[in-house]
């Protein structure tokens, strides 16, 4: 034990970057959960997610309420047409139940902070690290979005641009 602790301090101090083995890691981190897959008719289950402001998203706060999950990004066109409607009905009906967290997929939070504030958006904003991504590619295009009953089963998924009306129809779950 001696001598591999004196070859990695000798390397260390020679300024060579050492990877320790995953298994030497105290705590596993979020990179190396599974990732889960989503599917209709099914409890999802969440990763943990940190907001724009650097706070933790509490999954179990949505517990018995509808939540709306959308993946997004601030270069997307259809977003940008789709968010504002995604938004109206958020305030007008989070007092009935709906919770809403969306995710950017921007390059960095700082765009994503940037296009928020711009918009005054209301719902929350977490920021897509790895796992969240993988999340997201299972699928192709942007926006992605997706439906949880007040039993935390996915009832919709939509990876399109959706209008109005066909926001408006999602109260249904509520």
């Amino acid at each position: 034990m001696m001598k591999r602790r004196g070859v990695l301090k000798s390397l260390t101090q020679a300024g060579m970057a050492l990877s320790w083995p995953r298994c030497a890691l105290p705590q596993q981190s979020t990179a190396q959960l599974p990732i889960p897959e989503w599917k209709l008719g099914e409890r999802a289950r969440f990763l943990p997610l940190t907001r724009l402001d650097g706070t933790q998203i509490d999954w179990t706060s949505y517990r018995s309420k509808v939540l709306i999950l959308v993946f997004w990004a601030s270069w997307c066109p259809f977003c940008a047409r789709q968010n504002p409607f995604l938004d109206r009905l958020y305030r007008s009906q989070r007092d009935k139940g709906l919770a809403m967290v969306t995710i950017s997929i921007d390059k960095t939070q700082e765009l994503a902070r940037q296009y928020v504030e711009k918009h005054a958006y209301e719902f929350e904003v977490g920021f897509a690290t790895a796992p969240w991504q993988a999340i997201f590619r299972q699928r192709k295009g942007l926006p992605q979005l997706f439906v949880f009953d007040r039993a935390g089963v996915l009832r919709q998924i939509e990876v399109r641009e959706m209008l109005d009306d066909h926001i408006e129809e999602l109260t249904r779950y509520l």
